[in-house]
């Protein structure tokens, strides 16, 4: 072999290895030195409770008779929202956009729930407005000491408007403020249920 073409074979070699390794050598400087530029991050709108919190169909209270009974919290992804009867306006478009998520699941809407919590002592008449509005959604009340399940800040869990995603085993995991619209939540929501094999 002539010793021009063992030099050229050499500089291949060198110019293969280099194009292997010098992404690799520069990811890990900058993760090692600016993790804070890395242009990725998480993929969920909502905002995710760590760790999750437990709440069962047994932390729940029926309404009422005549009233949709708590569902089982157990076994498919529920969308919850905290309310204080009447249902007035952001209650209505949260309502409405947990619907119309739902909705436009398509065949994966059967793996999801909805479920309104009422305040105490909600008045009849408020709920029976909401089960007219809003059929096959179920309807409960939380008490008071199940309450600390949604309470993930200093606000009110229940004059915060937001929407709640329970898993399918029980564990609030995620919530998402009204300023969120129902495509946020619905991307969410399609992701869980991919990543998801319960439910």
């Amino acid at each position: 072999m002539k010793k021009g073409s063992w030099s050229l074979s050499r500089l291949t070699i060198v110019v293969v290895v280099a194009l292997f390794f010098v992404p690799l050598l520069l990811a890990a400087v900058i993760t090692g030195l600016a993790p804070g530029w890395l242009p990725w991050g998480t993929t969920n709108h909502g905002t995710l409770i760590v760790p999750p919190r437990a709440i069962t169909a047994d932390d729940l209270s029926p309404l009422g008779e005549g009233v949709a009974a708590p569902p089982q919290l157990l076994g498919k992804w529920t969308l919850v929202y905290l309310g204080v009867p009447p249902c007035e306006d952001i209650c209505q478009q949260q309502l409405h956009k947990i619907r119309q998520v739902r909705l436009a699941l398509g065949k994966d809407a059967r793996r999801v729930q909805r479920l309104y919590l009422a305040g105490g002592g909600a008045p009849r008449r408020a709920l029976d407005s909401v089960l007219e509005q809003y059929p096959g959604m179920g309807i409960a009340e939380l008490p008071s000491r199940a309450q600390t399940a949604f309470s993930v800040d200093e606000d009110d869990s229940r004059s915060s408007s937001r929407i709640y995603i329970v898993d399918p085993m029980g564990y609030v995991m995620m919530y998402h403020s009204p300023e969120l619209d129902g495509t946020a939540l619905l991307k969410d929501v399609k992701r869980l249920l991919k990543a998801s094999r319960i439910g």
